[in-house]
């Protein structure tokens, strides 16, 4: 197969989750990758000490190690509300203080008319130890995982349709281009809902659920080879689609599931060639729209949001001989991947990240005996510099006063 890359991503507004009528953001638009800090409740808080950690990345880092497919689906279980806001657990596992209200009144003054950026940083502040959602891919290979699971991008699914690069591009999707990994950076860990369906073949039920925030559309295009047996390359279309949801209550779910606002994500994987019975590899379009978001995210959106008036790639230079002067290598190695996690941050512009990673891990910056010398060879023109000039201008003024006089 002749790989050809996606040659570009597209962002859409949409009044509604499954209409075909859209609006496209001008490049760069809708600003929801702008890194802002989440805020730290008491709750959050007590967790991350109960647990040893620093914050709630290296919380999430554990969640994705340890509750990846986990159920809670039963009466018994852990309400929904405590799943997805967090609570503290007694020593007989009993929760602390749990939240009294189940979700915040900003829910309540949102529409299908309020725009999703503005209701997806509420639902991200908010639930921050599980972030609720609705996954379902359609086409011919489709996947939804049952509800009540935890999903992370380790969930199970079909290998040949690759479901792992496919969780990756939703979590760099919903996080941004610093989504972390198993060392550093928040996880995508998240909580499968359930919505409501209707006929036999479980079509969902529109009418039983009522839309928060209006339809965020992205779009990854591109044109394919499949084993030269077509006569010109094909296009394809990869679509996901976001918008904020809250089951109706007389919706017929499950109590956990009501009353709890969610995130519908839909995800399409729509190839216009036409090959029989030969079906497209999706694991590899997966892959290529993954890192075209990256490269999106890191063109634009950092440039907007963080200050940035050059290219991400100059600055990637720049920050390197940055990066060899600072890391001592003699003293302290550092990982491929604390390397890496260390110009990100530069290029995000989060210097102080950055300065706190260097800070970590390796001990205060000590000059090489090289750069001592030729720190000392610069002193000593320096200073001879500064001698003749100063005899120059002390020979001057004594002319000018012989002048004078």
């Amino acid at each position: 197969m002749a790989n050809s890359p996606l040659t570009a991503v597209k962002t859409f507004q949409k009044i509604s989750h499954d209409t075909t009528d859209r609006v496209e953001y001008p490049y760069g638009q809708p600003n929801m990758w702008a890194g802002k800090p989440r805020p730290v409740t008491p709750t959050y808080a007590k967790l991350c000490h109960a647990r040893d950690v620093p914050d709630m990345d290296a919380f999430s880092r554990i969640q994705f190690r340890e509750d990846n497919g986990r159920l809670f689906n039963g009466p018994n279980h852990t309400p929904t509300n405590l799943l997805t806001k967090g609570t503290v657990h007694d020593w007989l596992g009993r929760p602390v203080h749990p939240p009294i209200q189940q979700v915040s009144h900003a829910w309540w003054n949102f529409d299908n008319e309020t725009h999703f950026t503005t209701v997806h940083e509420t639902g991200i502040n908010e639930f921050q130890t599980l972030l609720p959602i609705k996954i379902r891919k359609t086409g011919r290979h489709p996947f939804s995982p049952p509800n009540g699971t935890v999903i992370t991008t380790n969930v199970e699914g079909s290998i040949t349709t690759g479901t792992e690069p496919m969780m990756k591009l939703l979590e760099s999707t919903l996080l941004g281009p610093a989504a972390g990994t198993d060392e550093i950076r928040r996880r995508l860990v998240a909580y499968q809902m359930q919505m409501p369906t209707k006929g036999p073949n479980k079509e969902i039920n529109n009418s039983k659920i009522t839309e928060v925030s209006d339809a965020l559309e992205i779009v990854y295009k591109g044109m394919y080879n499949l084993l030269e047996l077509q006569k010109e390359p094909a296009p394809i279309d990869i679509t996901t689609t976001l918008t904020w949801v809250i089951n109706k209550r007389s919706s017929g779910v499950y109590t956990r599931y009501k009353r709890q606002p969610y995130l519908r994500i839909t995800i399409s994987f729509d190839s216009k060639g036409k090959f029989g019975a030969i079906q497209v590899p999706e694991s590899i379009f997966w892959g290529e729209a993954y890192h075209k978001l990256l490269r999106y995210q890191l063109g634009c959106p950092a440039r907007l949001e963080f200050g940035m008036d050059r290219d991400p790639a100059q600055c990637i230079t720049t920050f390197m001989r940055r990066a060899e002067v600072l890391v001592q290598t003699s003293t302290a190695p550092m990982t491929d991947l604390q390397r890496h996690g260390f110009l990100l941050n530069q290029l995000l512009g989060r210097i102080e990240t950055a300065t706190n990673l260097l800070a970590n891990q390796i001990p205060p910056f000590s000059p090489s005996p090289t750069l001592n010398l030729i720190h000392e060879r610069d002193l000593r023109a320096t200073d001879t510099a500064i001698s003749t000039s100063s005899s120059s201008r002390a020979d001057n003024r004594l002319q000018q006063r012989a002048h004078f006089f």
